[in-house]
């Protein structure tokens, strides 16, 4: 079964794609008092990092993106694939994208009456992720709800995803330039799209399929 895009995906599709996450009930591997979901985030930005600004930027997401299907294939009996994100069909305004509807999606922005905003965003009370507990702010252990706060000003973000931007960009002539092109561009310019949870190395909490297929470039 090929990988389909989050727009041409079914319904159904999209749905057992967040259903599929029991890892939420599975003890740690890593022997810390947290759930395996929780191990991703940790593993994201503790060895993650390392990989940002780096030859293997690429092929690290895509290993971590490949341990966690294989994950959900083997403790959570799913049998389907990872949806991926095209960001060219949204780049005008990706908080609009499909990813964000709440009953096929992620579910969308945090609610502002759940204040004061941390990192620009608030608690997420609509979608799948509702009232998720996150466990970390980067490497501090802090308990919070999933925050979100999606930027009303994306014009400094578009550019970026404009598809004859990317094309630019993979057309360059050597790895390091696509590499870092995509790290410092759309790689960036959706997180800061999004804020809260998602602009931090723990930005899998909430949105792990979501960071994972942004990176099937």
């Amino acid at each position: 079964m090929i990988p389909v895009t989050t727009h041409s995906g079914s319904l159904r599709l999209r749905a057992e794609n967040l259903n599929s996450v029991c890892l939420k009930t599975l003890p740690s591997r890593l022997q810390l008092n947290q759930t395996l979901y929780d191990d991703f985030p940790w593993i994201h930005k503790h060895f993650g990092e390392y990989a940002h600004d780096a030859a293997p930027f690429l092929a690290w997401h895509r290993y971590f993106i490949h341990i966690y299907e294989l994950s959900l294939r083997e403790q959570c009996n799913y049998q389907g694939h990872l949806t991926y994100w095209d960001w060219t069909l949204d780049w005008e305004n990706v908080t609009l994208s499909p990813v964000w509807d709440i009953n096929t999606g992620f579910g969308g922005t945090g609610d502002v009456r759940h204040g004061p905003p941390v990192f620009k965003a608030y608690c997420v009370t609509e979608g799948p992720f509702a009232k998720l507990e996150v466990l970390y702010f980067e490497d501090v252990h802090k308990p919070h709800c999933l925050l979100r706060g999606f930027d009303e000003n994306l014009e400094e973000f578009r550019q970026d995803l404009n598809p004859e931007s990317l094309m630019t960009l993979l057309l360059s002539p050597d790895y390091q330039s696509i590499n870092l092109g995509l790290e410092h561009g759309p790689h960036l310019a959706i997180p800061k799209s999004v804020n809260g949870d998602f602009s931090l190395h723990t930005a899998p909490f909430g949105n792990l399929s979501s960071h994972s297929i942004k990176m099937r470039t």
